[in-house]
């Protein structure tokens, strides 16, 4: 995923592992640079149980492809190595003069990467967990703002074919997390430190 990953980053790159593992018998694992920083995203990982792991120097040895979700390289938000030609693109954000990969899949019509790896998923013929269902949907509805922002008519079918399979309690828990301590103490110091500019 690129650095720092969101929802939609997460979700795409755990169902492309999915099928690879599923369909394809090719295993994978998913990695990030950076943090997994806001209270949702870390909720999403821990609730479903997501193998989400830091991405290490020793993972560019000879011999490992990669496949890039929801980024290309040289965007500035992604540890890619530039010396690297990774083996799979899949993105939703305009193509980059400079994006090379043996396999390209780039929609700028859709809203969320997430919506593009429904639909392999759905074509793939493979059972969808609760688990994967549920964080597609937040996937998708997170990077839409609840479908409001550059959603087009594919993401809406495919948060509506995943939102019957997705857990409900488990969808509550990553949108309204509980936050530490800490947070609000933060929240209070910034409120008192702000003025009208």
């Amino acid at each position: 995923t690129h650095d720092n990953p969101d929802p939609d980053a997460v979700s795409s790159a755990v169902t492309l592992a999915y099928i690879a593992k599923n369909k394809f018998n090719i295993p994978s694992i998913v990695r990030y640079s950076g943090i997994v920083g806001r209270a949702e995203n870390r909720a999403m990982i821990r609730v479903l149980g997501l193998r989400v792991t830091p991405l290490l120097d020793s993972d560019f040895k000879p011999g490992v492809e990669f496949a890039l979700v929801d980024m290309q390289p040289g965007t500035g938000n992604n540890s890619f190595p530039k010396n690297r030609k990774p083996a799979i693109i899949i993105d939703h954000h305009a193509l980059r003069k400079n994006t090379k990969a043996d396999f390209i899949d780039i929609r700028t019509e859709y809203g969320a990467t997430a919506t593009i790896l429904t639909e392999y998923l759905l074509e793939s013929g493979l059972e969808i967990s609760s688990k994967l269902a549920t964080a597609l949907s937040y996937g998708i509805s997170s990077e839409t703002q609840d479908l409001g922002r550059e959603a087009h008519e594919k993401d809406i079918q495919a948060y509506l074919a995943l939102f019957p399979k997705s857990n409900k309690k488990f969808l509550a828990s990553i949108e309204h997390p509980k936050l530490p301590r800490d947070y609000f103490i933060t929240l209070n110091r910034a409120l008192h430190h702000s003025f009208v500019y």
